[in-house]
């Protein structure tokens, strides 16, 4: 009889000692996530990031843990006070590589939403842009352009899935469009960056690149009307004026309106000289065209000593030597 009631006590007791465990971790595990999401909604995100992981040790299978990490990851490059903590190549492409397997992983289980989509896209599309410039001497060259294609098709892959459920996503359109411009596919780039444009009239960053690609396409007409567009707007989230004026300069120079094309590259090099040769060797060509020589052996020059080594370097000697 003793030896009964003692069992059904000892169960008793280990019954109500795991309900009470499991009692305390769902309290727990619920007011470590409430709390992590409140720190998240108010960017407090160096705290969310601390409560999330724990939420993942508690949990691997917390799929809006991984999601909102990998957000979190790709905050540390956009946030000014996180920049000067990751500012050193290697960090950068450390941040976007977590930020894309933590969104992947919240995709594989089962967090297929927009959001979670456009984080694994940015984060592949950074290391795609990155890794060509970040990429160690060690790396060969064909390990280099494999480990490109293989960002650039995760990017390429996640930015659909994403458009697939908000297809009016401008940011996302501008991206992708991106992406091909990059790959000088001028043609494929053209749709996503006009639908973008479309749906956002005032960002002059869209119409930018709406210019370069229509002027790589051979019509500087076009890309004259979108760069003036982006003028008008005050380049409005676009990064670099001087390179505006510098690629409306070179429409104008192949439509031969040398005038306006020296004026626009007049404009260019007032603002930033040092980082735009290829304004020189355009605004030579110009004043080549109006047999100006010493203007342009002047610019030629100056160009050469910039950039010797690059596209137009031959040319830009071909004419040195020709005005000599």
């Amino acid at each position: 009889m003793w030896d009964k009631f003692t069992k059904k006590s000892i169960f008793s007791i280990v019954v109500g000692i795991v309900g009470a465990f499991i009692l305390l971790y769902g309290v727990s595990f619920g007011l470590l996530a409430f709390l992590a999401g409140r720190a998240y909604s108010a960017t407090n995100y160096n705290s969310a990031e601390t409560q999330y992981r724990v939420i993942i040790l508690l949990n691997p299978w917390a799929k809006t843990a991984y999601a909102r990490l990998g957000f979190i990851e790709l905050r540390k490059n956009n946030d000014v006070v996180a920049a000067l903590q990751h500012n050193t190549p290697l960090t950068r492409i450390s941040t976007f590589y977590k930020s894309a397997l933590y969104s992947e992983r919240a995709i594989e289980l089962g967090l297929q939403k927009a959001w979670v989509y456009q984080n694994a896209a940015f984060a592949y599309d950074n290391l795609y842009v990155r890794i060509s410039r970040d990429v160690s001497p060690s790396s060969t060259k064909e390990k280099t352009e494999k480990t490109k294609e293989f960002y650039k098709a995760k990017a390429i892959s996640y930015y659909g899935k994403a458009l697939k459920l908000v297809p009016d996503k401008g940011a996302l359109l501008n991206n992708l469009g991106s992406i091909y411009y990059q790959e000088k596919d001028y043609e494929r780039a053209i749709p996503y960056l006009k639908k973008a444009a479309e749906l956002d009239k005032s960002d002059g960053r869209l119409r930018a690149l709406l210019g370069f690609t229509y002027m790589e396409l051979g019509n500087p007409t076009l890309a004259i009307q979108y760069l003036n567009e982006t003028i008008a707007l005050n380049y409005k989230n676009y990064f670099s004026p001087s390179l505006v004026h510098a690629w409306k300069g070179r429409a104008h120079l192949a439509l031969k309106e040398y005038d306006r094309a020296i004026d626009e590259l007049n404009k260019a090099l007032d603002l930033e000289s040092s980082r735009l040769p290829f304004a020189y060797f355009w605004r030579a060509s110009s004043y080549f065209a109006k047999q100006q020589m010493p203007e342009a052996r002047h610019d030629l020059e100056s160009y050469l000593r910039l950039a010797p080594g690059s596209f137009y370097a031959d040319d830009a000697k071909t004419m040195l030597k020709s005005i000599k």
